[in-house]
């Protein structure tokens, strides 16, 4: 809709035009491109109906055309069958997303599917699992009806219009569509289902090569899909792709203004997309760290977490600012629109919307970028590249500024004023604020503000509320009409709360925050209120993330407009204004806290100092889908929402004295209509009345135990791991799949050169080895203690490294004593090393399945971390000890018989300096195994990548005795180096010269070692994964470089029958650019990688290895590691009780019971990934508030140093 801009100065204000530059931009009269009312409706209505007819017209519309396309004789149809699309229907993005989004079996659903056979075997059968109603439909020839089994007929035209034929509201869960190039006909084919139906997700294979616009003729990228679902309000997002795109992530938002660029780089890159879209919040791959503020990360929280402060939270992104204002003009015929900083050129407004003609209450405007320009307040993370200047994927307003007129008050109807004469009959007002969904513990981690309010304000809050059903629709027909909802037909419930308070008299408002055009939940009904309906379309207008209108939080314009309506009807008529704020509707956990100082803001403003009004703050159920919800704890989230009641004085202490009585939404109905309206209902019991503190289900409503917060926990069994949760890396693992990973361009002149123990050296150049740890003038020999020589030449800005095994730690070999190498990726967890690591996991499973020469292999799949960081895994591998803060030192010393054995150097450990003490078993000699190894005769390496000298992140401070050789020295070497030449000190991926990558440096100084004849036991801690400052492209493309070259250090290694390789990781990724608040990364940092290569001969008999295989599915952590590998050095000690921590077993000697819980093996409750394990704080949280280095507590003494945390300070 375009109206033509003309200067418009109020009549009855001279010297407006001065103070307020505007433009009309509403009525004209007989202009016709007035907006008028019945054009406003078509906007948000009828507009997508009138390009379906006119698409339909050119026959392109049905999805029998879809059968009708041109293709080479013998050519595939079907587009999954093609080697550019199997990529993305074996990666890990859509099988997460299946299962992640097809588990929402809250009632029956239905499933449409378009596609070829990889479609069928993949989506369509995963969603017949799950017990959904499949529809699919073959993109190139064939149609399948459930009812239908014959798939051989053609696809007549319309044929999943057709084939999806189903009663009028239903819902259908996903509609997924891989058309071959012809995505915008295929939805155009069911374009009558998205009018008639709830449609929840709608995914899209888009090669944007073969994609076609509507006529069929012209290459289209894909855009009139996007554009197809944009129109009917879908949020549009980048789900999976089969190449990386650089400055695009998963979860960027395709726009009118950013889609077409974008498919076009996709199209530049021979990328294959995965577009995911919704009405909803949901992301495409659920990541709180999408909605929260890059300028901040989790771990800058930490301090004032320790304070319990509100500010610990993460910040929220903000709105994107417009650069226009826009206000209803004087007369209230129509809005003017000024630039902040110019004048609007004529012809610069390019969208118009009112919504409602005459009697609008809101209005927008969207003005062309170059009539009012702004800079884009998006800001590259730090050392992330810049997007490309084609598309800005986070911030459309670069090309279109957006703005709307504050909201103003015009009824539905007129609402009558109460009697002057009866102003002390006037009944309560009413306030609810629904959180849809959120459950009580989410409440109290993710709403601070809103919790101390009301406190404040003098609530009583209802710890036992519970559901009376899965979802929205089942819990609102109980709490707003005491009815029992079959289904979800919420039409044809009566007698609603909103139509009881306006026969009675009452102005009454209903808001909800977001746009769902077309659902047969609760937005459906249409409620029968005074004010709110006109809002809803506003959400429709324009969206922009976390969750914003045309610059303004969409909570707060709720809020603002409930308050404009208590002000008008203040002192006129009781009023009811219930505002629902959706924003907590997706499964990241990220976006509901952004209402969260909205709503404290609303409730202080509306309810200070009066007495008149029933206010409620509530939600209707937990989350109910996603990856959470599939474990034991989530689903019984979803069972217990939140709920706080303020009373008038007359009643609000008898609702007081039910705080801690079980109650569910019958009763809190049976509250407003007794409280209000002084009535009663057939269902439920007010809270105004005395009730019992413990209830049957019967008396809540509640149908079965399937619903019941209260329902025992089943007790615990063996421990079954937490599935991993959908991640951003995911997506990464995925696009790079099938990419050869090449490793950094290195410089290739050597130029120096060692022979035995004579060094050649080309021109001014200097020296250092690991005995002369300086640079200086370069020997023409190296000594028999030199491991390496490090030569540096002026005119190159490399370094040649030489190893060699150095003569005087050599020694005779010596059966009885085995070597060990422990190899460690730092910060990798188990899922990281399938990912990106898969020549090395060859390796494994060829160990794993008995086809190697030598060696048996064991991954322990359950393996857990036992504290935070690297230090105290470390510590429990290298030595069987605990490393905790010195506060919580006292409360494990008591618990477990524990004394202290050495204290760190300082260091910002959860933000604030805190050294690291070691506590042992009291009596108990425990050596580090390097220790245990030297006393054997073994010589040793023990090395991290970087220079520790002076960092208090290393366990080597506290050694008890300096290893033969410490190849971190040589980093410091390179650090010195570096700094004399005034380069930067980070070291970079190549330093070295001869062309080799700088992460290899390790495996060649780790292969010379083992050429020692004498037994060797080394500890390496590789740093490939631990690179937090990148961005996750650059972590992952290290990974991937060294994979290969691990993988044949390992199999040269493995190759002495004598040696036994331990690799793992300490924890998985943490702390990376503030991703650490996906519950992902939360999850996969619990789960580190462990696999023991063990030689056939020697210790590993075969009850040995029967042993060792039977431990690989049980729970297993660093400290049965250390009592395993000091084992294998000193087979004494395995007869020695006082040898290793009680809690620690043996691999190769012990089975580790089934039932074994985290509390056994001495796994902290914040670190346990056992689902079912009900000491377990597995929910998601913002990761500020990780307890074990402050206090013992949960499963080991139930402790928690976050109180009002619900979530990690001990959710039961």
């Amino acid at each position: 809709m375009l109206a033509r801009a003309v200067r418009f100065t109020p009549s009855n204000s001279a010297d407006a035009a001065d103070r307020w530059p505007m433009f009309c931009v509403g009525r004209f009269p007989g202009d016709g491109a007035a907006c008028d009312g019945r054009h406003a409706l078509e906007e948000f209505t009828e507009v997508p109906r009138r390009l379906d007819a006119r698409m339909s017209a050119t026959g392109a519309l049905t999805s029998g055309a879809l059968g009708a396309r041109t293709s080479a004789p013998g050519a595939r149809t079907s587009a999954p069958d093609d080697a550019m699309t199997a990529p993305l229907y074996a990666g890990e993005v859509l099988s997460d997303f299946l299962k992640r989004t097809l588990s929402r079996a809250i009632t029956q659903s239905r499933v449409a599917v378009v596609g070829g056979d990889a479609a069928n075997e993949t989506v369509a059968a995963r969603a017949r699992a799950e017990g959904h109603a499949v529809v699919f439909v073959d993109a190139g020839t064939r149609a399948e009806d459930p009812t239908d089994a014959d798939r051989s007929r053609p696809a007549p035209r319309g044929a999943l219009d057709k084939a999806a034929a189903a009663p009028p509201k239903s819902w259908y869960l996903l509609f997924f569509v891989d058309a071959t190039g012809r995505s915008a006909e295929a939805l155009a084919g069911a374009a009558r289902r998205f009018y008639d139906s709830t449609i929840t997700y709608v995914v899209l294979v888009v090669d944007p090569r073969r994609e076609r616009d509507f006529a069929g003729g012209r290459v289209g990228l894909g855009v009139g899909a996007v554009r197809f679902l944009l129109q009917r309000h879908y949020k549009v997002q980048l789900l999976a792709s089969t190449k990386s795109l650089p400055g695009l992530d998963p979860n960027a938002l395709l726009t009118d203004a950013n889609a077409k660029p974008i498919l076009a780089r996709a199209e530049r890159r021979g990328a294959v997309l995965l577009l995911f879209a919704t009405q909803g919040f949901d992301l495409a791959v659920a990541s709180a760290a999408d909605y929260l503020s890059e300028g901040r990360t989790a771990t800058t929280g930490r301090k004032c977490c320790r304070q319990f402060m509100p500010s610990c939270l993460p910040e929220h992104r903000a709105c994107t600012k417009s650069n226009l204002a826009v206000a209803w003009t004087e007369d209230g015929a129509g809005v003017g629109v000024r630039c902040r900083n110019r004048e609007i050129a004529a012809g610069g407004v390019q969208r118009v919307w009112y919504s409602a003609g005459d009697e609008s209450e809101a209005a927008c405007v969207h003005v062309k970028g170059s009539a009012c320009p702004t800079r884009p307040n998006q800001r590259p993370v730090r050392g992330c590249a810049p997007y490309d200047r084609d598309v800005d994927v986070r911030n459309d307003q670069a090309a279109q500024q957006v703005a709307c007129a504050r909201p103003r008050l015009i009824p539905d109807w007129p609402v009558a004023p109460w009697p002057a004469a009866r102003p002390d009959d006037r009944p309560p007002n009413l306030v609810v604020i629904m959180l849809d969904p959120l459950s009580d513990a989410r409440f109290r981690m993710a709403f601070p503000a809103t919790r101390a309010a009301l406190g404040e304000l003098g609530f009583a809050s209802f710890g036992r509320y519970g559901v009376v059903g899965p979802n929205s629709g089942v819990n609102q027909a109980a709490l707003y009409a005491g009815a029992v909802l079959e289904g979800r037909a919420v039409e044809h419930v009566d007698g609603w709360l909103w139509d009881h308070l306006g026969a009675a008299g009452y102005a009454t408002l209903k808001t909800e925050d977001a746009c769902v055009a077309n659902s047969d939940m609760l937005q459906s009904t249409r409620p029968n209120t005074t004010h709110g309906r006109q809002l809803e379309r506003l959400f429709c207008f324009h969206f922009q993330r976390p969750n914003c209108v045309a610059g303004r939080l969409a909570s707060e314009v709720s809020l603002t407009y409930a308050a404009d309506f208590v002000k008008k009807y203040d002192g006129v008529a009781p009023w009811a204004a219930l505002v629902h704020l959706v924003d907590s509707h997706e499964d990241s956990f990220g976006l509901a806290g952004v209402v969260d100082k909205p709503v404290a803001a609303f409730l202080r403003q509306t309810l200070a100092g009066r007495d008149d009004v029933l206010a409620v703050v509530l939600s209707d159920h937990g989350l109910h889908y996603g990856d959470y919800f599939l474990t034991p704890a989530g689903r019984r989230e979803r069972n217990r929402p939140t709920l706080h009641v303020r009373a008038p004085p007359a009643v609000h202490a008898a609702v007081a004295q039910n705080a801690e009585a079980r109650v569910g939404p019958f009763d809190v109905h049976a509250t407003f209509l007794d409280v209000l309206l002084g009535a009663t209902t057939a269902r439920g019991t007010s809270l105004a009345q005395p009730l019992q503190r413990d209830r049957s289900l019967a008396a809540l409503g509640i149908p079965d135990a399937t619903f019941d917060p209260e329902a025992p926990s089943p007790p615990s069994g063996e421990c079954s791991i937490l599935d991993a949760p959908a991640s951003l890396v995911g997506y990464q693992a995925d696009a790079a799949r099938g990419t050869p990973a090449e490793l950094a361009t290195c410089p290739t002149r050597r130029r120096s050169s060692l022979d035995g123990a004579e060094l050649a050296v080309d021109g001014d150049c200097t020296c250092a080895t690991n005995a002369r740890a300086s640079w200086a003038e370069c020997p023409g020999d190296v000594q028999d203690d030199d491991f390496f020589v490090a030569v540096h030449c002026e005119e190159t800005e490399g370094i040649d490294v030489h190893f060699r095994a150095p003569p005087a730690l050599d020694g005779p070999a010596n059966a009885s004593v085995p070597s060990v190498l422990v190899f460690e990726i730092d910060s990798a967890s188990s899922r990281y090393f399938e990912r990106f690591f898969p020549a090395t996991m060859a390796l494994l499973r060829e160990a794993e399945t008995g086809r190697h020469a030598t060696h048996e292999a064991v991954r322990f799949r359950k393996a857990m971390i036992s504290g935070e960081n690297s230090i105290p895994n470390q510590l429990a591998l290298l030595s069987g000890c605990v490393g905790v803060t010195p506060s919580a030192a006292a409360k494990f010393a008591d618990a477990f018989g524990l004394e202290p054995r050495g204290l760190s150097g300082e260091h910002k450990m959860l933000g604030r300096r805190d050294p690291v003490q070691r506590l042992c078993r009291k009596g108990s000699r425990a050596p580090f195994l390097q220790d245990v190894a030297r006393s054997r005769g073994a010589a040793m390496i023990l090395s991290d990548e970087f220079c520790v000298d002076g960092s208090p992140w290393v366990v080597n401070q506290f050694f008890d005795a300096a290893p033969d050789v410490q190849l971190d020295e040589f980093y410091c070497l390179e650090k010195a180096l570096r700094k004399s030449h005034e380069k930067n000190e980070t070291k970079l991926e190549c330093a070295f010269e001869g062309g080799e990558y700088a992460q290899t440096l390790g495996l060649r100084a780790l292969t010379e070692f083992w050429r020692l004849e004498r037994p060797k036991f080394a500890y390496y801690s590789s740093s490939v994964a631990h690179r937090y400052p990148r961005p996750i492209p650059a972590i992952y493309r290290a990974a991937r470089a060294f994979d290969a070259p691990l993988a044949a250090f390992l199999r040269g290694l493995l190759m002495r029958p004598d040696t036994y390789v331990l690799l793992r990781s300490d924890h998985g990724l943490q702390q990376a650019n503030g991703w650490s608040a996906d519950w992902s990364y939360q999850i996969e940092h619990r789960l580190p990688f462990a696999a023991l290569f063990a030689p056939r001969r020697g210790a590993l008999r075969d009850d040995a290895l029967a042993t060792l295989r039977a431990n690989s599915d049980r729970l297993v952590t660093s400290f049965d590691l250390y009592k395993t590998l000091r084992g294998l050095l000193d087979p004494a000690s395995r007869g020695d009780d006082s040898a290793a921590p009680p809690w620690a077993i043996d691999l190769l000697t012990q089975r580790v019971p089934r039932n074994r819980s985290c509390g056994d093996a001495l796994v902290p409750r914040d670190f346990c990934a056992c689902s079912d394990d009900a000491s377990a704080s597995y929910a998601p949280n913002f990761n500020l508030c990780h307890t074990i280095n402050e206090a013992a507590r949960g499963s080991i003494l139930g402790h928690s140093v976050c109180p009002g945390n619900g979530l990690v300070g001990g959710m039961s």
